[in-house]
């Protein structure tokens, strides 16, 4: 046993490494810094599941065929070879389906991927089944891709349609006024989170605040966490190529930002890629 267990924990190790050169070579590159750090660290436990996922359909597969092909059973070992192909197939495409569709700007786009890959599974399983001769059982099939379904759709929902803080995040301020976004939208009615006349009540405090007069501020769309976040600034100079902008501003912006250039483009809190 050791002389298989051995080399396996030390290939298992070195590909640990590959992680830890990523993330040395990463914090020394002064314009990503500490968020291309984070953002490692959030991909990487993504890569070992899909690569758990891929030995386990490879590893599975040859076990099963070994033992089919030790018996004689020429008819199994075919089909489970099948039914990885099958497997890998609808997964990749799924996965690809869900993605393309949800990047998409309309409303309600993850839900349209969803449904989308749904379909794009139930029709390239029974496709890939019959190419490989692979035998399925057609009511259980159809019952697990329409409870996994309706669990994403459910899952989806209660991210994006249920406010759980019912925070609202100070944008800007001076010494009159907060500034927020009342445009925000809510996803359950379509209407504005916070009309004119609205009360907010400050944390660990009864003081209420009511949201009155509503104006324009100046600024851009910081992108540091991958997501537009409104900063204000204060434009000492500008012209066709660059502008000079007041430095250490509250809720400003400070050196090497990224921003958005065309900011009628995005929205706030867009995802950007």
């Amino acid at each position: 046993m050791k002389q298989y267990a051995i080399p396996c924990i030390i290939s298992l190790l070195v590909g640990a490494l590959y992680n830890i050169v990523d993330q040395i070579f990463i914090a020394n590159a002064s314009y990503l810094g500490s968020y291309g750090n984070a953002a490692n660290t959030v991909v990487f436990p993504l890569t070992v599941v899909a690569l758990a996922i891929a030995v386990m359909v490879g590893d599975g597969c040859c076990a099963f065929v070994s033992m089919a092909l030790g018996r004689s059973e020429m008819d199994k070992a075919k089909r489970s070879v099948g039914n990885a192909v099958i497997m890998i197939l609808v997964g990749s495409l799924v996965l690809t389906v869900v993605y393309l569709i949800s990047q998409l700007s309309f409303d309600y786009a993850w839900y349209a991927a969803i449904v989308a890959g749904a379909a794009a599974e139930i029709i390239v399983t029974f496709f890939c089944a019959a190419a490989f001769g692979t035998e399925l059982n057609i009511i259980m099939t159809n019952v697990g891709i329409i409870i996994g379904t309706l669990l994403a759709v459910f899952l989806q929902f209660m991210k994006c349609a249920v406010d759980y803080s019912r925070k609202e995040y100070i944008q800007f301020e001076d010494d009159d006024y907060y500034y927020i976004d009342p445009m925000e939208s809510d996803y359950t009615t379509g209407n504005t989170k916070l009309p004119i006349g609205t009360y907010l009540v400050q944390p660990d405090s009864q003081e209420r605040v009511q949201v009155g007069n509503t104006g324009v501020l100046k600024g851009v769309y910081n992108i540091n966490k991958g997501y537009t976040q409104f900063r204000q600034i204060n434009i000492l100079y500008q012209n066709e190529e660059y502008a000079l902008v007041e430095q250490g501003t509250s809720y400003g912006l400070t050196v090497y930002d990224h921003i958005v250039l065309n900011g009628s483009a995005v929205d706030e809190d867009q995802i950007i890629y």
